[in-house]
């Protein structure tokens, strides 16, 4: 299973695509400069411990806390991250199981940032992003981290308006 993220999320995005692709396609440093902007954006998830759409995670069960105690790692918190090995899967451009696509579609160029399933938890993404009940029965609140809050948009966006401004500077020379 593979769990793509693009930054291409609505209309907002759409002003941006196209005026991208009328100046011609990403270079390679321009494209790694917008992923490297989504990817923060996916680390502030974590960081403040909220969904994208800025709710605050469920804070971890009693039963949780102590299984962690008893592992070695701190009780709460940071929520997600015993090992920081999920969300450097998202964030990390040299982690073993970390996307980076860049491509065209629909006439504008699209960036892909994601993560693919570990092999020795699959479902562990969707289950951990969205909840539900994990393989031993116990149930998994939802804790959404895959999408851009407000503050992630906007560096994307302003990183998407100095590409287009350089490119724009660069016309006519």
């Amino acid at each position: 299973m593979r769990v793509y993220l693009e930054i291409a999320d609505g209309p907002r995005w759409e002003r941006f695509w196209h005026d991208l692709a009328t100046l011609g396609e990403l270079g390679p440093r321009e494209a790694v400069l917008l992923a490297d902007a989504g990817r923060r954006g996916l680390a502030l998830n974590w960081e403040r411990e909220s969904s994208p759409d800025g709710g605050r995670w469920v804070d971890l069960r009693p039963f949780t806390q102590r299984e962690r105690r008893r592992l070695g790692f701190a009780a709460r918190h940071p929520i997600l991250q015993r090992t920081g090995d999920l969300k450097e899967s998202f964030t990390e451009p040299g982690h073993a199981r970390h996307i980076y696509q860049v491509g065209r579609w629909d006439g504008g160029t699209v960036v892909v940032i994601g993560a693919r399933e570990n092999p020795a938890t699959p479902g562990r993404i969707p289950l951990l992003n969205r909840g539900g009940v994990n393989p031993a029965g116990r149930r998994v609140a939802p804790r959404p981290f895959i999408g851009f809050s407000e503050t992630a948009a906007r560096w994307i966006e302003g990183q998407a308006d100095a590409i287009i401004l350089q490119r724009v500077a660069r016309l006519g020379r």
